[in-house]
């Protein structure tokens, strides 16, 4: 008599299993959001299944008309990478799209990593043939890499693996109510080789309930502190941290009872993510809840100054999908016109940058990419960097955070009011370094250092002893 398989965790991910080996079928159902542990030797349909004529409509195999969304989330028994290899792929690009993600899909969502939720999501695609513009929700996906792509041949790769600590990968599929196609057939492998489990079997949740709410406060450049909400079935948890991105199961874990942890002996200038598990007892854990992510102080900050970002839309209808994506000491900050927050034609933007730390510029494009054109300036006001129209996509810009000890003033807050025959008001906006400035002037289009110069203390001054007219 075989029996059950124990409940295994890996990523957060809780699986269990029947010890059956061999070649497995996963096929889901048209139009339903569903997860499947899979292994070695599985393969992966459309919910038409195996087969099917793109010359005959509702041919055997064909996908149907349904006119609907389907998201299926394929997910390693043991968390390790999955990968997905097509052997068959036929879809009427024309109206359906498949758009696949790397990611698990744990709040069972029909979009899953929407862009129009965030569209730094989008680096989660590895493969979208969407246009866009709203067959089927396809607008969650913006205009993909593949828009128009329907065969296996023009596919730009036929296989895909999941770098998730998860080890899953998320399909989502939307076939219209117009023409139906023979869809897809996958082989199924993972990085450790473990069997495929048999036909559609469900990635069950655990018994034990997750605590809740994860909080990280009070950071330093050594430490961090740690609340949660309790579990209603347990008051001992395992907390797991490690760097950012780290694979759970590898990170550091301490047990703790209570719902407040503080994290010592941690690196400066470090980005950390942090999961917090109920532990129920017999090896009975919760899905984890995390990651909380921070990153730590420094111990002593290098230099820091403000950087400037004008995004500009000749339409002026919003960058359509498009956003420029700015990296900070490892922090990420998407930037984008959308005609909600802003004009749709104009915005400026600064933000802080270190002495000697990478400054980098990622832009992913959308539509209209005639319209989008932006300039990157430094403390100084000086432009460094500008793209567009028709900007490069990818990383654009990398370079080293530069901050001047005396950083010079802002010419856009430089304002002149009070004008007489004779005299004039001038004041700026602090650099934030220093409170005493020189303020020259002279007849228009005269060289810097041959003016009359006044020294100042504070952020404006008094010009007298003009010329008239």
């Amino acid at each position: 008599m075989r029996s059950l398989a124990h409940l295994s965790v890996w990523a957060g991910l809780f699986l269990l299993l029947l010890p059956v080996s061999g070649t497995g079928q996963v096929t889901p159902s048209e139009g339903l959001v569903e997860c499947f542990a899979v292994g070695q030797g599985g393969v992966f349909v459309d919910f038409g299944g195996l087969g099917g004529n793109a010359s005959v409509e509702g041919a055997p195999g064909n996908y149907l008309n349904c006119d609907c969304v389907t998201t299926t989330t394929l997910c390693s028994t043991d968390g390790t990478a999955l990968t997905v290899d097509f052997t068959a792929f036929t879809i009427f690009a024309a109206f359906d799209w498949l758009v696949i993600l790397d990611a698990p899909n744990l709040m069972e969502e029909v979009y899953p990593l929407s862009i129009m939720d965030d569209p730094a999501n989008a680096a989660f695609q590895l493969f979208n043939d969407a246009d866009g513009v709203g067959d089927g929700g396809s607008e969650n996906y913006g205009p993909g890499a593949e828009n128009g792509i329907g065969t296996l041949g023009t596919m730009p790769t036929n296989t895909f693996t999941s770098t998730n600590p998860a080890g899953c990968l998320t399909f989502v599929f939307r076939a219209s109510g117009v023409v139906d196609d023979p869809g897809w057939e996958a082989d199924l492998s993972v990085a450790s080789g473990a069997p495929h489990p048999g036909d559609n079997q469900l990635c069950n949740p655990p018994s034990c309930p997750s605590p809740e709410d994860l909080f990280v406060f009070d950071v330093t450049a050594e430490g961090a502190s740690l609340s949660w909400s309790p579990s209603d079935s347990t008051d001992t948890y395992i907390v797991e941290y490690g760097p950012a991105g780290f694979t759970l199961g590898t990170g550091t874990q301490i047990m703790v009872t209570g719902t407040e942890l503080m994290l010592t002996d941690l690196l400066e200038n470090t980005q950390y993510e942090v999961y917090v598990y109920g532990d129920c007892g017999s090896g009975d854990l919760s899905f984890p809840d995390g990651p909380a992510a921070f990153q730590t102080d420094f111990i002593n900050p290098p230099p820091t100054c403000i950087y400037t970002l004008d995004l500009y839309d000749s339409f002026g209808d919003g960058w359509n999908g498009s956003f420029l994506g700015v990296t900070v000491n490892g922090t990420t900050t998407t930037y984008t016109l959308n005609n909600i927050n802003d004009d749709g034609e104009f915005a400026s933007f600064t933000f802080p940058v270190f002495e000697g730390l990478p400054v980098v510029l990622e832009y992913t494009a959308g539509s209209f990419q005639n319209e989008v054109t932006y300039f990157l300036y430094d403390s100084d006001g000086f432009e460094i960097f500008s793209d567009g129209p028709f900007p490069s996509t990818g990383e654009v810009y990398n370079e080293l955070g530069f901050c001047p000890a005396c950083p010079a003033i802002n010419p856009n807050s430089i304002v002149i009011t009070g004008v007489t025959a004779e005299s004039a008001i001038v004041a700026w906006t602090t650099n934030g370094v220093t409170s005493n400035y020189i303020v020259e002037y002279g007849p228009a289009g005269f060289t810097p250092g041959t003016g009359t110069q006044i020294p100042v203390t504070g952020t404006d001054a008094l010009i007298d002893g003009l010329s008239e007219n």
